[in-house]
């Protein structure tokens, strides 16, 4: 008796007229940027001019929340069918145990920790007066207008914040970056490697110039759940929760200001930054590992 041979999957657009996964990467990079940062920008710049106050910051966050979904996400969908004929290629899925969400809440909130003390010593590194007089009113707008922008003043704001700046940003930025640019980028580089370099675009993509150094980092931590989890689920939550912990902040008066933020620069400051380094340095280095443990079944699975 004759058997059909299975009928074999159409190969990619990628695969059909061999893109290389850097071309790919950056042409898919380039668009999106150009779509939600530059396009974005001037329909932001065209409703409210250039200033965000409390009246017009309803706008902004209506235009924000539009332009997430029609200028990343819709096109980090597309360049997914591009890269691969299945959507599960790209955006790997699977439900994560109890134990590597643990694991992942203590590695988030420690790593949090040691950023804010890096973010107190990064005021303290020797800049000449000259840059300092051009950069720290730039920081101090920046940090305004962000601020103006998470800030709500009543439950239904508040939850209508937590949407634009958590909610939609973890699923959205996530499919983009965990999905399309790290499946891409371990086409050619080692898995970790994939990590690091979609990470630093990730900090980069955010074009926050005083925050680059955290946004690399969470944006490296967020691509290591997705590799040794095998699944998008995990940075997208973490994303979440990092999102939402600053949005909270801000409604509770304390966003913008660490707690080690200080005028003075004395021993007991360094202290305290010390200490709050190497109490979370090594609450970071156990949860890292634990999370590793309980990941390794699915890294022999694979």
């Amino acid at each position: 008796m004759n058997q059909t041979a299975p009928t074999p999957q159409p190969s990619s657009i990628v695969d059909r007229f061999n893109i290389h996964p850097f071309v790919f990467a950056g042409v898919s990079l380039g668009i999106i940027f150009l779509l939600y940062h530059v396009g974005g920008g001037i329909i932001a710049f065209l409703a409210v001019g250039s200033k965000i106050t409390r009246e017009n910051v309803a706008t902004v966050r209506w235009i924000t929340l539009v332009g997430q979904l029609f200028f990343i996400l819709v096109p980090t969908l597309v360049f997914a069918k591009l890269l691969s004929n299945r959507f599960g290629d790209v955006f790997l899925w699977r439900i994560p145990s109890a134990r590597e969400v643990g694991f992942m809440l203590i590695g988030l909130i420690s790593l949090q920790q040691l950023l804010e003390v890096y973010m107190f010593l990064q005021d303290f590194i020797p800049v000449p007066g000259v840059l300092r007089k051009l950069f720290d009113p730039m920081r101090e707008m920046y940090r305004s207008m962000l601020k103006t922008v998470v800030k709500a003043e009543s439950g239904s704001e508040l939850a209508f914040v937590i949407l634009v700046a958590a909610v939609v940003p973890a699923f959205v930025e996530e499919m983009m970056f965990r999905g399309v640019v790290q499946r891409t980028f371990e086409k050619v580089f080692k898995p970790i490697a994939a990590v690091l370099v979609t990470g630093i675009i990730f900090g980069l993509f955010h074009l926050d110039p005083f925050n680059a150094v955290p946004l690399i980092c969470i944006g490296c931590y967020m691509g290591f759940l997705r590799l040794r989890s095998k699944s998008i689920a995990l940075p997208i939550t973490a994303h979440f929760l990092n999102n939402l912990a600053a949005v909270v902040a801000v409604y509770l008066g304390m966003g913008f200001e660490t707690k080690l933020t200080t005028t003075e620069f004395g021993i007991s400051e360094v202290l305290a930054a010390v200490t709050q380094a190497v109490a979370f340095g090594g609450l970071f280095f156990f949860s890292f590992r634990a999370y590793i443990r309980a990941t390794d079944q699915l890294q022999v699975a694979s």
